[in-house]
């Protein structure tokens, strides 16, 4: 087992907005992923403290009890915003998405709060993709949670999850948008989403911000299950693993003159080997 996590910036942004962290010992494995908000202030910031304190509180709390997971998260929030040392940070500098993964005995719990990308590779070969989204464009953040009048507003917008949910056989195919064997889409108003996992099913599991929605060649828009595709092809599962992989795709991406706005972040957990 192995985990990984590596980020680059978006042609668009001066800063990456995006950050990612792993843990890989004997007892944990676990990765975090956020994503800031570029129409908020001071989000590249943000985004590394929520990563940070949101893996520093799953080795604690059991994931299968997400509500008090996210209690402790916004409770420590709170305590640097009101700390003097952070009183210069804007009030929407943790409008950030939130994706977690952590292996629990023998299943993997996964937790997101807000949009993102998931793709879960079976042991079979098959490949599944659930695209996260608000229907009308609204993320909800984990930090509406600490200004009561910004969570009234952002209701008041009815922006509601939607998962869409693809699943395929033929990941060496060229295009997995062509091969996707079913899709079904859910909607929920709930503030977080929740999925659990066997290990002895599943090969590795990734989250991915956005951002992997922001590529384009020639002004031409690129497939989001393109990205995918190009983006997991991973040779080995040893060491900084993604870090290798999203270099080499950066230089694939030169050489086929792919450009992406956004921010792009990945984060994987290796459930194969020993």
């Amino acid at each position: 087992m192995n985990s990984d996590a590596a980020f680059i910036k978006g042609d668009s942004h001066l800063i990456c907005e995006d950050y990612a962290t792993n843990y890989t010992s004997q007892n944990n494995l676990q990765v975090v992923l956020c994503d800031g908000c570029s129409s908020s202030q001071m989000t590249d910031v943000g985004a590394r403290i929520l990563a940070l304190t949101s893996a520093s509180y799953l080795p604690v709390d059991h994931p299968d009890n997400p509500e008090a997971l996210l209690d402790r998260i916004t409770g420590h929030l709170r305590y640097l915003l009101a700390d003097h040392a952070f009183q210069s940070l804007p009030a929407t500098v943790f409008d950030a998405t939130l994706l977690m993964a952590k292996v629990v005995g023998n299943a993997v719990e996964i937790i997101t709060v807000g949009d993102g990308v998931i793709a879960i590779k079976g042991k079979s070969g098959n490949l599944s993709i659930l695209n996260l989204e608000y229907d009308k464009g609204y993320p909800r953040y984990l930090s509406y949670r600490l200004d009561a009048k910004r969570k009234e507003l952002f209701l008041e917008k009815q922006s509601f999850l939607k998962i869409n949910k693809y699943g395929t056989y033929l990941f060496k195919d060229e295009d997995l948008e062509d091969n996707c064997v079913f899709s079904c889409v859910h909607s929920t108003d709930l503030e977080d989403f929740t999925m659990s996992y066997v290990i002895e099913d599943i090969e590795w599991i990734a989250l991915m911000s956005d951002g992997v929605h922001s590529f384009s060649c020639k002004k031409e828009l690129i497939s989001m299950f393109k990205v995918v595709r190009e983006l997991l092809k991973f040779k080995t599962f040893t060491g900084q693993f993604v870090q290798r992989r999203l270099n080499r795709f950066k230089k694939d991406c030169r050489k086929w003159g792919w450009e992406h706005y956004d921010d792009v972040s990945l984060a994987v957990l290796y459930l194969g080997g020993s």
